[in-house]
């Protein structure tokens, strides 16, 4: 059976959810038996929207541990073993001591003699997994800004499940081209904060981009994040000079590329 991951599907009572910020055992074992129930009948699409729900919003839940290993079931059934195997691997690393960690480390043997030669076509669920997550967060992160006649209050708790967030998506699936966006996402939250601290933390986040994922577009789109704050935003001209002219070096092999002429031009102004 394939697995079709739709994201209206997935979006069912998000709303609900996100307005329940504290762990609710009782609508977590509420949602932890409708996936086993799911997941019984082989509807393994479903059960798995339903658990990832647990891990993405309730990962103090006493069904934390058992909600990884459903989804890791789901998984195998379907066939997506690498992406199985990344939720196993998260559930022993994190609950070591649990019953279903035991049961992890077997079917991880299991799945090794499976995965030799499939992992490039598995990390496309992967991305759609990793999207789902981001959009989790932006979601969070827009709950953090709100309007109000005095003008735009941040709430701090949205504010950090948002970053919980995007850190989760890229600690779950470092493998996929979704990674750096988790990553740029951190910062462009920060940015949005409007402050001196939460630029220069956005500006660490967007260095965090260019280290990690160098050769993505990503990398062009932090150096660009960096050099626009400092110029605007700090008035430090040093650093966005700096940030400039890498954002030329990285990408003047490339014939009317945009990261050049827009860097050209922000230098140009600033001098």
């Amino acid at each position: 059976m394939a697995i079709l991951i739709v994201v209206s599907s997935l979006m069912i009572n998000i709303s609900r959810i996100h307005a329940q910020q504290e762990t609710n055992g009782a609508e977590v074992e509420k949602m932890l038996k409708y996936g086993k129930a799911l997941y019984e009948v082989e509807h393994h699409d479903k059960a798995i929207d339903t658990l990832l729900q647990i891990v993405c919003f309730y990962p103090n839940s006493k069904h934390y541990d058992e909600a990884l290993y459903l989804i890791g079931e789901c998984l195998i059934n379907e066939g997506r073993l690498a992406v199985a195997k990344t939720f196993l691997e998260k559930l022993i690393k994190e609950k070591p001591e649990s019953p279903f960690a035991n049961k992890a480390k077997e079917n991880l043997k299991f799945l090794e003699t499976l995965m030799e030669d499939w992992e490039q076509y598995w990390y496309k669920l992967e991305d759609k997994l990793c999207d789902l997550i981001l959009y989790y967060g932006l979601q969070a992160q827009g709950r953090s800004m709100r309007n109000t006649e005095y003008g735009v209050v941040f709430e701090d708790r949205e504010f950090k499940e948002a970053l919980r967030l995007y850190q989760l998506a890229e600690t779950l699936f470092p493998n996929s081209i979704r990674a750096p966006k988790a990553c740029y996402l951190a910062g462009e939250a920060y940015r949005a904060r409007n402050t001196y601290a939460d630029y220069e933390k956005a500006i660490n986040e967007y260095k965090k981009v260019v280290e990690k994922y160098p050769n993505t577009i990503w990398a062009n789109r932090a150096l660009k994040a960096i050099g626009d704050i400092c110029r605007d935003n700090l008035g430090d001209k040093k650093r966005a000079i700096e940030a400039y002219q890498a954002l030329i070096e990285r990408n003047k092999h490339i014939p009317n590329s945009y990261w050049v002429s827009y860097a050209e031009t922000q230098l140009k102004i600033i001098k």
